[in-house]
């Protein structure tokens, strides 16, 4: 007698594997690049294919003399 533990009544759904990409930018433009990715997102019609355009911002604040 032969015990099979694989159940045959659900189908297997292959998920969708996720990549992510980096892009280097010039400095101060992060903006206007996300906004043109975002326009061409859309109108290419590759909201399927690309979930998020993400960017990072942080603050950094210059300290001269004891003031920010």
């Amino acid at each position: 007698m032969e015990n099979n533990s694989v159940d045959t009544n659900t189908p297997e759904v292959p998920q969708q594997e996720t990549k992510w990409y980096v892009l280097r930018v010039v400095s101060g433009k992060e903006r206007k690049v996300k906004e043109y990715l975002d326009k061409e997102i859309s109108r290419s019609n590759f909201s399927k294919a690309v979930m998020q355009v993400f960017l990072p911002v942080e603050k950094v604040y210059k300290v001269q003399n004891g003031k920010k």
